[in-house]
């Protein structure tokens, strides 16, 4: 009786001896193909929780540089697939952040030369923030997107919570005095409230790929108690036109337009409710009165407190300095060293800005990266490809410093690209 191989392993037999050889290939592959989603994941994290920034806020000799340069680390496998830099290189974005790259560049050497130090290091951080996030895009843009997008619903719900906590226990995350913090109004380690609404925001649109339209509804509810917690007007603004946006184009289920006339009619209960629990809060009655007005903007419509009067003599300055430097503007950091009553202000106008610093260039970078995210291929659905548009246009008319952080210009980069399945 033969007991050879091929009589009692008769598959083994007919296998190929070098198809053992392979196996250590494909766990290398496996390897790192797992590597790479990992990795990913971690830089999504960093950066939409804004942990480098918000490690050199707590500690100066953390510098965010250091988690940049450990990104680079990570991710060299995917930087070292030279290739696919030329295809990338030349995509809509890409091309987008060269020309203001070299607009920049043309800046940058004017304020050096005439020895302006300030503005030359605004300009030089600008420049690298940019190619930073062409380098973040070009990786994000190599690998098919269900390797990390899953991480988006955790974020859009983490955050929240951690907003949440933030509320009911200030200077946990961060001393309630320290630079960019709001008293009263949560951010958790976005430390602005102001950001922490945009990153909801764009989280919650980021997600909904991953998700069924019912359960879309319940993040949006959840995103939506979050940025009330910022009380931030811009981002609960931008909260509702994306539900009622979302709703009639069909990415959320139309009883959600019911849901949201029910959380339209219990609204009033809740502003009062705040209000009496404002009170009973000493450690809001710095900002009490602050976050009254806040309160009364969505019931009274009013804005004649101190924060939408600022913003509206800013926003009269970036204009009039755009009337008067129309054609190449009055150069980065013009509307950041500005002189004007109520002290240097940004004119938190991501347009205005545009204009006032860059001229007619500016305003053309402007309309093309709507343009750009408008005819992105990100999204299946197109509705969530124009909603992200959407949201851009509206954000940059209540904040100026979109180019000034990672998770926008990320955010732009990946949904400027084409989805790979």
């Amino acid at each position: 009786m033969n007991h050879g191989l091929s009589e009692m392993h008769p598959i083994a037999a007919a296998t190929p001896a070098y198809a053992h050889r392979r196996l250590p290939s494909s766990a290398a592959s496996s390897f790192v193909e797992h590597y790479v989603a990992a990795a990913l994941a971690t830089v999504l994290v960093l950066i939409f929780l804004n942990l480098p920034n918000y490690a050199n806020a707590l500690s100066k000799s953390l510098a965010p540089k250091y988690f940049y340069v450990g990104f680079l680390v990570m991710l060299l496998p995917l930087l070292l697939r030279f290739r696919t830099w030329v295809t990338y290189l030349l995509s809509p974005f890409a091309l987008w952040a060269f020309v203001a790259v070299s607009f920049n560049a043309v800046y940058w050497y004017g304020a050096s030369a005439d020895g302006s130090v300030f503005r030359a290091e605004l300009i030089s951080t600008r420049i690298q923030t940019l190619i930073f996030a062409v380098v973040l895009g070009m990786c994000f843009a190599n690998v098919r997107s269900s390797r990390f997008e899953k991480i988006f619903p955790l974020l859009a719900v983490a955050l929240p919570v951690m907003v949440f906590v933030d509320f009911l226990a200030p200077g946990l995350f961060y001393p309630v005095d320290i630079d960019g913090a709001v008293r009263g109004r949560s951010a958790a380690t976005l430390i602005n409230p102001t950001t922490a609404g945009e990153v909801m925001l764009v989280l919650f649109l980021l997600a909904c790929p991953v998700l069924k339209r019912s359960t879309r509804t319940v993040l949006l509810l959840v995103v939506g108690a979050g940025i009330f917690l910022t009380f931030s007007r811009s981002a609960i603004l931008a909260w509702l036109i994306l539900w009622i946006v979302l709703a009639f184009t069909r990415v959320l289920p139309r009883s959600a337009l019911i849901l949201l006339l029910a959380v339209s009619a219990a609204a009033p209960v809740l502003m009062a409710s705040m209000q009496i629990y404002f009170e009973t809060r000493h450690d809001f009655s710095p900002a009490l009165i602050d976050l009254q007005q806040r309160l009364n903007f969505f019931t009274s419509g009013g804005l004649k407190d101190g924060s939408a009067l600022e913003r509206s003599a800013v926003l009269s300055d970036g204009w009039q300095t755009f009337i008067n430097n129309m054609v190449v503007g009055a150069g980065p950091g013009a509307t950041e060293s500005w002189p004007h009553a109520i002290g240097s202000v940004g004119p938190h106008n991501q347009f205005v800005l545009l204009a006032a610093e860059y001229g007619m260039f500016g305003i053309a970078m402007w309309i093309s990266l709507a343009l750009i995210i408008w005819n992105g291929r990100y999204f299946k659905d197109r509705a969530l490809q124009q909603s992200m548009c959407l949201l851009f246009v509206l954000m940059t008319m209540f904040t100026h410093n979109m180019f000034d952080f990672q998770f926008w210009l990320l955010t732009f980069a990946l949904v400027s690209g084409r989805r790979i399945e």
